[in-house]
């Protein structure tokens, strides 16, 4: 048990690592199109909304895979040896 403990400390921390970066990026660039939309006429800012919301959605996606597939590398590298327990 204490080594399954030991194998999934790393992998949560490095996931909420992940997520705390996603939501971060996430928040800044609503702010800078919030004042670009403030600034600017009201089309300019539509449009840039739209951009914005799109790279949200494709951020917090790649983060999201990055994660997994770090995790999977993770545990095939570091994680037990199934075939030295038979």
């Amino acid at each position: 048990m204490s080594g399954l403990f030991i194998l999934l400390v790393p992998i949560l921390i490095f996931l909420a690592l992940c997520f705390t970066l996603s939501i971060g990026i996430s928040f800044l660039s609503i702010l800078l199109e919030t004042l670009y939309f403030c600034i600017k006429h009201w089309h300019i800012g539509l449009l840039v909304s739209v951009l914005l919301l799109t790279f949200i959605y494709i951020d917090s996606w790649l983060l999201s895979v990055i994660c997994i597939l770090a995790t999977l590398f993770f545990i095939g590298k570091f994680g037990p040896n199934y075939n030295s327990l038979r």
